[in-house]
């Protein structure tokens, strides 16, 4: 079915009007929402998948829901049917996604595919690298979960990015490589599932809410849409024209920059429908048709609307809804009442609303997952019936943080499939009860209601004290800063109690209480004086019975104290013990974090922020980071050192201090980098050379200077069996390696001198690669195999030249010079020339000789060598009489 877009506008607010209520816009104007809808509608101008099982024009009408704000029986199917919509994108939890099962199945055989839309490297409150691998493993392994596990028909990934905050901009990490390798490798592993071809599993089509700062996007974001588009079926960027201040020809800038980047890959223009984040008024009906119409007419493939209900065109929608802070309140309400009267309340004031409790229960469950998804926005109040048979069996123990947020997903998702409370609810201490459900949630979210936080752990029916575990300083102990604060730490989390007011600290000389503050965090109590303690002086907290309690209102029972004494006056400034590198070492660590250890703990100084590192031309690295932790100084960089240059550390005056103010004096410290890798100049022998020295001692020389690496001990000398030479004695001398042996080799073999990957490194650490060398023995001195002419032979030729073949291929030896050729019958050495070819010697007189006389070759001993050096062991000679 073909619809146009902007006619389609108006079926789809009504359906908003009737199945969901207004989302919050997130902050940066990104696409961190409650609840998103989205219609388009558009025909492929490529395949969207180069597998089997994807089209070549893909019909797209669809809704972004999330189940904790649109709960799954408020959506009519057939609604969505009637209304032309072909796609829905589920909200969906990385380590929980059991809810989008509700979704899958009541989507089967409608014609509208479900998506899991994911959030990537943010967690609602805080972001993730996208280069750091461990992350990318957990969450590649999440999603492939999700799409392995679950008939979904495609993945929806947000978030996929970094920040593009000041310190979190993605070009500072190569984040364009990152962002992109994590999308392809993702778009591969689902091509895996694809081309599975399982019975019954849907084709998954892969999609991403993409930034739209254009030719910026890469540099900040790390989404850069003409990488991205490979493995991407189709992207929606988010054209927020209100939050970026533009106007509706910015919108038509940005689809047309967007559409020519994605290289054929469907872009669907991501727009907003109200002012801006900051003025959340509706856009009038003909403005936001304007800015569809300019996204299509700019090559969209359809547009998303974000955010739904705000036109206006369209009444409120008829709903009920509250916020988190009502929730908090009548939680704590609940939770004084159930310990006061052991029973549930009939009914709770919520805001203004009063709810019956199978409601309230939702919003208790609804109001932590928004906590702990860092949601915002308001809260859907649905009606809910009650338990038909509420348990009231008894259940003591501990339930942890995970456990109870895992609870309140079951308990909604249950609520939400049944229309009902449930009569308990499994876990790990066995069926919760239906009370101990609103006990739990109410005492959870006071805790957090009171400190910002959610608590680790509940204890059920808890009916045991709080107790001090453990305190800091602890009881009696001495030499305590001036300025430490006192941390006592309970057996459970506490809050304050009715005698909060009379926890105090006392000087014990003069009697005096001193001024102070109080926190209280999870299980800890931390006391602050307002102003220094004495020198050598005794002090005592002192904490009265009943001023903490813990989360079910259970008191501390009796008065707890205990003194520590504070050190003696202190004018010893710290002292340097160590740094690491040491002064003028050499390190091959790109990024190494320098650390200053000091004889005591410190502090930053008054020239804290002049600390430095600086390269030869006295250029600051920048920006440094300086972290303190009890006697170290850490100092980390961004980026990396230069191979090659000396960098100096320097500590000025009155930078550092030790906890009683006592500065240090100027302090500096080098280092040097160096990445390079030893390489080898020369070997003795050479490679493949033959040497006749049965001990031979091996020389490999390096390019600088060496020292055992991790594998030093795994260098060998093999010989063509692979046997190695045992005991084979290895020595570092500046930038040479020695192999010796006891022993000889075994002539007429060929040995391998190995150094494998890791064996030597240079001073600074970097190790060589494997290195192999070979050598042959040979201690045969060459002998002669023939002569022409032969020795005393007659009617040899006048002009013939005299051949002498040896043994094996040779060279002038030291006697070269003393061969000569003497006429016997006249006794006189006539002028010869000499060669040598391979294993012959060739002389020639250099005029013709005599006829009928006799002549004479004489080769001294040595005047001949074979390949090894070995000589010619004695003299020879050869006569002849010419024709």
């Amino acid at each position: 079915m073909k619809i146009n877009p902007i006619l389609t506008l108006t079926a789809i607010f009504i359906f908003i009007l009737i199945c969901s209520g207004t989302a919050m816009a997130a902050g940066e104007g990104n696409s961190s929402t409650i609840e998103r809808t989205a219609s388009l509608n558009y025909q492929s101008s490529q395949t969207l998948s180069q597998s089997e099982g994807a089209s070549d024009t893909l019909n797209v009408q669809g809704y972004w829901i999330n189940p904790t704000s649109t709960p799954l029986n408020t959506i009519n199917v057939t609604s969505l049917q009637d209304e032309g919509i072909t796609d829905v994108f589920i909200s969906t939890s990385k380590s929980n996604p059991s809810s989008l099962q509700g979704f899958i199945t009541k989507f089967n055989n409608s014609g509208i595919r479900v998506h899991a839309w994911v959030t990537c490297f943010h967690d609602g409150t805080s972001w993730t690298d996208p280069g750091n691998e461990t992350v990318v493993n957990e969450l590649t392994n999440s999603i492939i979960n999700i799409a392995t596990n679950y008939n979904v028909d495609g993945i929806h990934l947000d978030y996929a990015r970094y920040s593009g905050t000041p310190g979190n901009e993605a070009y500072r990490y190569n984040g364009t490589t990152h962002v992109t390798s994590f999308v392809q490798n993702i778009y591969n592993e689902i091509q895996l599932i694809n081309n599975q071809d399982t019975p019954d599993k849907p084709y998954i089509l892969l999609s991403a809410a993409l930034m739209p700062e254009t030719s910026v996007n890469g540099y900040y974001y790390g989404q850069n849409y003409t990488q991205l588009a490979p493995y991407l079926d189709f992207m929606v960027p988010m054209i927020y024209k209100g939050n970026y201040g533009k106007n509706t020809t910015w919108i038509a800038y940005v689809t047309d920059y967007i559409v020519k980047a994605a290289n054929g890959t469907p872009v669907v223009a991501g727009l907003q429908t109200y002012m801006s984040d900051t003025y959340a008024i509706p856009l009038p009906s003909s403005e936001l048709e304007g800015d569809i119409q300019a996204a299509l007419d700019n090559g969209s493939s359809g547009y998303v609307l974000f955010r739904y209900g705000l036109t206006d065109a369209f009444e409120e929608t008829p709903y009920s809804y509250t916020n988190i802070n009502n929730i908090l309140d009548a939680a704590t309400w609940v939770k004084n009442y159930i310990a006061e009267h052991g029973e549930l309340p009939s009914t709770v004031s919520v805001g203004t609303e009063e709810v019956d409790m199978p409601i309230f229960l939702s919003l208790l469950a609804r109001g932590l997952l928004y906590i702990h998804n860092g949601e915002t926005g308001p809260i859907g109040v649905i009606d809910y019936n009650n338990p038909p048979n509420p348990s009231v069996s008894v259940l003591n123990g501990t339930i942890l943080k995970n456990e109870y947020i895992n609870l309140a997903t079951r308990v909604l998702n249950f609520m939400n499939a049944y229309g009902r409370a449930p009569n308990f609810s499994g876990s790990s201490l066995g069926n919760i009860p239906y009370k101990d459900l609103f006990e739990i949630f109410s005492n959870v979210l006071d805790y957090y209601k009171l400190n910002n936080i959610l608590p680790d752990s509940f204890l059920l029916n808890d009916t045991i004290p709080p107790t001090v575990t453990k305190t800091s300083p602890v009881n009696n102990e001495t030499k305590i800063s001036l300025t430490a604060p006192m941390i006592i730490t309970f057996s459970e989390n506490i809050t304050a109690g009715d005698n909060y007011s009379g926890i105090y600290v006392m000087n014990t000389i003069s009697g005096v209480k001193v001024a102070m503050t109080k926190t209280i965090s999870a299980n800890t109590l931390t006391i602050k004086q307002t102003t220094s303690r004495l020198y050598n002086t005794p002090y005592q907290v002192y904490i009265p019975a009943g001023a903490i309690k813990d989360m079910t209102g259970n008191k501390l029972t009796n008065a707890y104290t205990y003194t520590f004494t504070t050190l003696s006056n202190d004018s010893t400034p710290p002292t340097i013990t160590s740094v690491d590198p040491t002064n003028n070492k050499v390190i091959n660590v790109a990024n190494k974090a320098l650390v200053i250890t000091f004889s005591e703990n410190i502090k930053a100084g008054s020239a804290f922020t002049s600390i430095k590192v600086t390269n030869p031309d006295g250029v600051k690295v920048n920006p440094l980071y300086k972290v303190i932790n009890g006697k170290t100084l850490t100092l980390t960089r961004n980026g990396y050192y230069i191979n090659g240059l000396t960098y100096t550390i320097t500590l000025p005056k009155g930078s550092i201090t030790d906890t009683a103010g006592n500065a240090i004096t100027t302090f500096t410290s080098k280092f040097k980098i160096d990445f390079v890798k030893p390489t080898i100049t020369s070997v003795n022998p050479t490679n493949n050379m033959v040497i006749n020295v049965a001990n031979k001692a091996l020389v490999i020389t390096f390019s600088e200077n060496i020292k055992a690496g991790s594998a030093f001990t795994s260098i060998k000398v093999t010989n063509p069996d692979g046997v190695k030479v045992n005991p084979l004695y290895k020595v570092i001398n500046g930038k040479t390696l020695t192999l010796t042996r006891n022993g000889y080799y075994i002539n007429g073999l060929t040995y391998t001198i190995t150094l494998p990957k890791g064996s030597i490194t240079d001073t600074a650490g970097n190790a060589i690669t494997t290195f192999t060398s070979k050598f042959k023995i040979d201690f045969v001195k060459p002998t002669i195999t023939s002569v022409n002419p032969k020795n005393n032979s007659s009617k040899f030729s006048l002009t013939a030249p005299i051949t002498i073949t040896f043994s094996e291929n040779i060279t002038g030896g030291t006697k070269y010079s003393g061969i000569y050729m003497k006429n016997l019958s006249t006794g006189k050495v006539v002028s010869i020339t000499k060669s040598i070819s391979g294993k012959t010697l060739t002389i020639k007189m250099v005029s013709g000789r005599l006829s009928k006389n006799t002549y004479q070759i004489y080769l001294p001993a040595g005047a001949v060598k074979d390949a090894a050096g070995n000589s010619l062991a004695s003299a020879y000679t050869l006569k002849f009489k010419t024709i």
